[in-house]
């Protein structure tokens, strides 16, 4: 995954043109346990369960770090210890740091491996593979089903929410720290072009296949 890596910086302008709909729109909410939750909760569209579900997921994904800046620096201007900005600088520094290649397989498998430089130290790399299925729909928002293989061959099940902006970008709320999620963090994806080979295979798989 690493070439996707090599792509990173060309988003960051499209990325944060692509986020401006959502800060007048709204975004779901963070992942959460069971992801019936959060997808059913606005009532103005109906949800789907796997078997209806959309197949815009499939494919490749490029995602980067984003803080909006308007909060951000409301942020740093109520802070009046120096150590504590010193350290709150810190916390931006290594999230906006963070870049994340995704690939969600038409068989229903995904690897992600994603990257991030603490400030003052060195670039961290982690990467995790396992399953994946389309749970639920509520209008743009999506609610994802993982199954991570962990080190120890155990599996670690859990459910993300992803929003779309369009059929190329998607964005995701991490469990972050307080500070940085009243500065609307979220990961922004944008869909790396496929192929003509590789877009003959990019379908969403059936939950009956993955399980």
């Amino acid at each position: 995954m690493k070439a996707w890596m090599s792509a990173r910086r060309a988003m960051l302008g499209s990325c944060a043109v692509a986020v401006l709909s959502v800060a007048l729109t709204g975004c779901g909410g963070g992942d959460s346990g069971s992801g019936s939750g959060s997808s059913e909760g606005g009532g103005t569209t109906e949800t789907q369960t796997s078997s209806t579900a959309p197949r815009e997921l499939s494919g490749t994904w490029l995602g980067v770090a984003y803080l909006d800046d308007e909060l951000l620096n409301k942020k740093r201007a109520l802070i009046e210890d120096e150590e504590t900005l010193l350290r709150f600088n810190a916390l931006v520094a290594t999230f906006e740091s963070m870049y994340v290649g995704a690939d969600f397989a038409a068989d229903g498998t995904f690897s992600i491996e994603a990257e991030v430089t603490p400030a003052g130290g060195e670039t961290i790399v982690q990467a995790s593979a396992g399953r994946w299925t389309i749970e639920t729909r509520s209008g743009d928002v999506l609610v994802v089903g993982w199954e991570e293989v962990k080190q120890d061959g155990s599996l670690e099940s859990e459910s993300k929410e992803y929003m779309f902006l369009d059929a190329n970008r998607f964005v995701w709320r991490p469990n972050v720290s307080p500070d940085l999620q009243e500065c609307e963090a979220m990961i922004v994806f944008e869909r790396k072009a496929l192929t003509a080979g590789e877009a003959e295979v990019a379908t969403q798989p059936d939950a009956n296949e993955v399980r």
